[in-house]
């Protein structure tokens, strides 16, 4: 079985795009020293930047991620 599983898998860049710009929030989560953390942080879909677009987001200075 691949992960994800083909029944989930999107392919579509279009339909990737219009997903990803109709999200206004989501959860950053990286990895670090003591264990992952995981942020509510918002994001922007930037279809014009690169031939993937970009994604961008925004962390307050006091957040430690």
């Amino acid at each position: 079985m691949s992960y994800p599983p083909n029944a989930f898998l999107e392919t579509d860049a279009d339909a990737l795009g219009a997903r990803l710009a109709a999200a206004d929030f989501g959860i950053l989560v990286t990895e670090g020293p003591d264990g992952p953390l995981a942020s509510h942080v918002p994001f922007l879909f930037d279809a014009a930047d690169g031939p993937g677009g970009a994604l961008l987001c925004h962390v307050a200075r006091n957040n430690p991620q």
